[in-house]
């Protein structure tokens, strides 16, 4: 749902069923998101998570909006799951942050050079330092790293634009 958000989102909460889909466990900080009069998200100002997966916004504890928040812990998994390790050193918070603010993450040698561009692509846009230029669940569900059978939108919508072709053709004949 649009309406809620997890704030905790780590590789921790993360389980697989019999079937290896993925579930989300531990919804202790989530939340409904509360909208302002004109349908604004309202900024949340409750600092929690994990901080190694937290953004430079929670990290600073600037009020921020939760979906790009969660975003961003999205990209943080993502670039454990390929790399193997954290992206920012968490050991020191002032340091990580100043690490996430200058994209000062890099992919281990050997799994830089068997990643492809859309990946590289994906954590990039998703670690993005500026949550008001992260991606929402939609544009990253569009990215061309995702199989295809998540971009269903896109393969309705053609199908849909030949299908009315079609019927003109049909109709000038």
């Amino acid at each position: 749902s649009l309406s809620h958000i997890y704030r905790d989102l780590k590789l921790d909460n993360i389980l697989l069923d019999s079937h290896w889909n993925p579930m989300v466990s531990d919804f202790g900080f989530s939340r409904f998101v509360r909208l302002s009069d004109s349908g604004q998200v309202v900024k949340s100002d409750t600092y929690c998570g994990t901080t190694s997966y937290n953004p430079p916004e929670v990290l600073k504890q600037t009020p921020y909006d939760p979906f790009a928040a969660d975003i961003w812990c999205l990209g943080v998994m993502l670039f454990i799951m390929i790399n193997k390790i954290y992206p920012f050193d968490r050991h020191d918070k002032q340091k990580m942050y100043e690490c996430q603010l200058n994209r000062q993450y890099k992919l281990q040698d050997s799994i830089e050079e068997k990643s492809s561009n859309d990946i590289k692509d994906l954590i990039r846009i998703l670690l993005e330092p500026d949550p008001e230029h992260r991606p929402n669940i939609r544009e990253i569900c569009e990215h061309p790293w995702f199989p295809i059978v998540l971009r269903e939108n896109e393969i309705l919508s053609s199908r849909s634009m030949i299908s009315l072709k079609s019927v003109r053709r049909n109709a000038d004949s």
